[in-house]
């Protein structure tokens, strides 16, 4: 569930990371983002490795040149913070910034209040995940909401048809998410 595995032999429900990530990059980019920073947990993961590849899919397909620049955070938030200073700093800012879940989001939006940089006059904000806080920060977040109850209902629908028999072959499904730009961007 929530995880491609694409080895054949287990029922998978997943959402469509490649054109949730297109998606959300394509509506950056047209909004004139030429920089764009991408925080992620474990680059080797599948669906970050199918993220990736989809954002520098999109800023190649650009009319303009976008930068693209993808990077590993820690698990603890305070050198996280300190990493993020520097991806921040002036010189090299970059305008979007991507995290691929609701904590990164979380732990981003602190240390863009600890550096004194605003969202979304200097830096744009956009999560994987849509927590029940995102819309109540200020300025509200940006999210690329998975279908969480369609994604649960379906691999319940998979476990009752391999429970009873009825799935002889692999079942598969990969949803659609929802890029929902609010205030952030």
């Amino acid at each position: 569930i929530d995880r491609p595995v694409q080895d054949g032999h287990f029922d998978e429900v997943t959402f469509d990371n490649r054109a949730a990530m297109q998606e959300a990059a394509e509506a950056l980019i047209a909004r004139g983002h030429r920089r764009i920073l991408f925080i992620v947990r474990q680059r080797l993961l599948s669906i970050t490795r199918i993220r990736i590849e989809a954002l520098r899919r999109a800023a190649a397909a650009a009319a303009v040149p976008v930068e693209v620049k993808v990077v590993e955070c820690s698990y603890e938030e305070a050198s996280f913070a300190s990493r993020i200073a520097s991806e921040l700093a002036p010189a090299a800012r970059p305008k979007p910034v991507i995290v691929s879940n609701s904590m990164l989001a979380a732990w981003t939006l602190r240390a863009l209040r600890g550096l004194g940089i605003r969202c979304p006059e200097e830096i744009s904000l956009l999560a994987f995940d849509e927590t029940d806080w995102a819309d109540l920060v200020q300025p509200s977040l940006s999210v690329i909401r998975q279908p969480s109850r369609a994604i649960a209902l379906t691999a319940w629908e998979f476990l009752i048809n391999r429970i009873s028999g009825d799935a002889q072959e692999r079942q598969v499904a990969e949803l659609k998410a929802e890029v929902v730009l609010r205030a952030s961007v």
